[in-house]
């Protein structure tokens, strides 16, 4: 569920006046207000509300009270636009994190077994789409940059259609396909909260994001994009 309602801004969450100056993100949902457009070039706005959407979903919160992940995210934000130099999608997330100690706020099971998952990979080389070690497969690749950070496994099992929509989706989302498999989500639940959620969009500009945020979700459960698309043909 989200806390973010389409006339607040994504970064500070005050009500947006006038769309005249407001800034529409590439790859996130949401606005942002024509002050925090002037606080920030759009690199680090397109970092910050795609973190900030991220960080809605990673915290458990009890019968759907968001107030203080609000308040951890106007928090960070405020800090940000005092600091006024250039930030990462890693730093951003760890400020994060460290800000939501003072509120309280615990990860869930799937936030935390992502941020470990991000720690291996930058340890060691590890296919984009499953995640497992690419070890000597990465002197074998030399076709594409692509097809240099899956295993040969995900390269003879998947399209090239498939492989472009599954790397672009983990790398501007992260995790892997079926990270979340054992959580037992059935597809038509996720192609039904994708329906559901396209039906109540204010804004049509949005609607490719909120497609790949459920493709994402998907993919995470351990469903392919055959099985996706097939499912909401169904509905």
């Amino acid at each position: 569920m989200t806390i973010l309602d389409f006339d607040e801004c994504s970064i500070c969450f005050e009500k947006i006046g006038s769309y005249l100056n407001v800034y529409n993100p590439k790859f996130s949902v949401g606005l942002v207000c024509e002050s925090c457009s002037n606080c920030f070039n759009d690199e680090d706005k397109e970092v910050l509300t795609h973190m900030f959407n991220i960080a809605r979903g990673v915290f458990i919160v009890e019968d759907n009270d968001f107030s203080r992940v609000k308040d951890v995210l106007y928090d960070v934000q405020s800090e940000l636009k005092q600091r006024k130099e250039h930030f990462t999608p890693e730093s951003v997330f760890l400020a994060i994190l460290k800000r939501s100690r003072i509120y309280c706020l615990n990860l869930s099971l799937f936030a935390i077994s992502n941020i470990k998952g991000q720690q291996i990979t930058s340890d060691q080389s590890s296919c984009i789409i499953c995640n497992s070690y690419l070890g000597y497969e990465l002197e074998n690749h030399n076709s594409s940059q692509a097809l240099e950070s899956m295993c040969n496994n995900c390269i003879q099992r998947y399209s090239n259609e498939e492989i472009q929509v599954m790397t672009g989706i983990f790398r501007r989302y992260g995790g892997f396909f079926g990270q979340l498999k054992n959580d037992k989500v059935e597809i038509r639940q996720i192609a039904t909260d994708l329906i559901e959620r396209l039906k109540k969009i204010k804004d049509s500009s949005r609607l490719f994001e909120i497609n790949e945020l459920a493709l994402h979700r998907a993919l995470l459960h351990g469903y392919n994009l055959k099985d996706f698309i097939e499912e909401l043909k169904k509905i």
